[in-house]
């Protein structure tokens, strides 16, 4: 049996991130997916500065955004960010383009039955056989978390993509988030993507752990065109729907030297917003280059900001109070570009206090102390 010196489960954005960094390296690489990926399943957005290394399969992007609280509409300048807009049936594409054409990854296309670690190796089984491997990278939850003393929250989201017959859409500037809808109680928030003046992707992204279904996002879309866009007569191209987990549990305690979780298995989705594209390719990044260093790295967040993560999900999820409000107070006293830095964990301690105390303080407070 050939022992690889990597193996990674998962064909979703985290096994193809790494397993593209580790193609043509000098180390055997064993990819196994259960199916491979090739519709658009969801379309993921980001900010960065300048020239990025997905810049050549962008759908689109954007250097103006548009904010909305209450009634009022801020259009804000990004500050030398550009936000960025990758279809995955683009991004699934080229990664298996260089995956598949690469001369030291073996691609198993299988459902993972079980992992067996040993002082030596790592075993996986699978429906079409057993893998063997010296780590494992892997993307899968196969084990469902104790939720019970962290805090849980979905990001749950649906989309159409429109076309309309006039020129509707302002194309060289984004809705970033839509507070104007009905909050009921929750966390919920429209998006505009333009990709031209007729064409532009709708959606609304809810934060709750109630997950609605298609129907129901067709009817709150079909209710925000009609209040704040007003198209006029358009057709739908395309639908979308997805969820991403929000929580603060410690995923990353689970690893071992040989068996290292990545992804959202490996807790590498913001955990009080849900942002997760950007931060998977830069841990990919970070965790592929010590592979191939043969040195251990840590792609987790550091204590403080996952502190900080923590109380402001608590404070969404206890609904001490709403997205709407803190989002609101954090745009009306701070720049986008700090606003990024911050999410993207890149500022230094003062300035991470500072945009703390942009945001409601009072439950904050609550949230920390108790």
């Amino acid at each position: 049996m050939k022992k690889y010196d990597v193996a990674i489960i998962g064909g979703g954005a985290a096994g193809l991130n790494c397993a593209m960094e580790l193609a043509n390296s000098k180390l055997s690489v064993c990819l196994v997916e259960k199916e491979v990926k090739n519709s658009n399943d969801r379309t993921w957005c980001f900010w960065e500065k300048g020239m990025g290394k997905f810049d050549h399969i962008l759908f689109n992007s954007w250097d103006r955004i548009n904010f909305y609280a209450k009634s009022e509409m801020e259009r804000l300048d990004l500050q030398g960010y550009t936000y960025k807009m990758i279809r995955s049936s683009d991004f699934y594409s080229y990664a298996h383009s260089i995956i598949d054409t690469a001369s030291n990854i073996d691609c198993v296309k299988a459902e993972v039955t079980d992992i067996v670690e040993s002082a030596n190796e790592i075993l996986i089984v699978t429906e079409a056989g057993e893998i063997v491997a010296d780590k494992l990278l892997n993307s899968v939850i196969f084990d469902k978390p104790n939720l019970d003393k962290y805090n849980y929250l979905v990001q749950h989201f649906g989309g159409w993509f429109i076309e309309t017959e006039e020129d509707v859409f302002d194309e060289e500037t984004c809705t970033f988030m839509d507070f104007r809808i009905d909050q009921k109680d929750d966390t919920r928030f429209f998006y505009v993507l333009p990709l031209d003046k007729r064409r532009a992707l709708v959606e609304i992204a809810v934060f709750s752990n109630d997950v609605m279904n298609m129907a129901d996002y067709d009817l709150a879309i079909q209710s925000y065109l009609d209040t704040y866009i007003q198209p006029g007569k358009f057709k739908i191209e395309e639908k979308e729907i997805g969820q991403i987990p929000m929580t603060d549990y410690p995923f990353h305690k689970a690893n071992t030297a040989r068996h290292v979780r990545i992804g959202t298995a490996g807790g590498w989705v913001k955990s009080s917003s849900g942002y997760a594209f950007k931060r998977i390719t830069d841990r990919a990044e970070i965790l592929v280059q010590g592979l191939l260093d043969n040195r251990e790295v840590n792609t987790t967040s550091s204590g403080f900001h996952r502190w900080m993560d923590s109380v402001m999900l608590k404070v969404i999820s206890k609904n001490y109070t709403g997205g709407k409000e803190i989002f609101e107070s954090m745009f009306s006293k701070r720049e986008p570009s700090a606003i990024f830095k911050f999410l993207d964990e890149e500022n230094n301690l003062l300035e991470d206090i500072r945009m703390m105390y942009s945001a409601p303080i009072l439950p904050f407070s609550r949230a920390a102390i108790f």
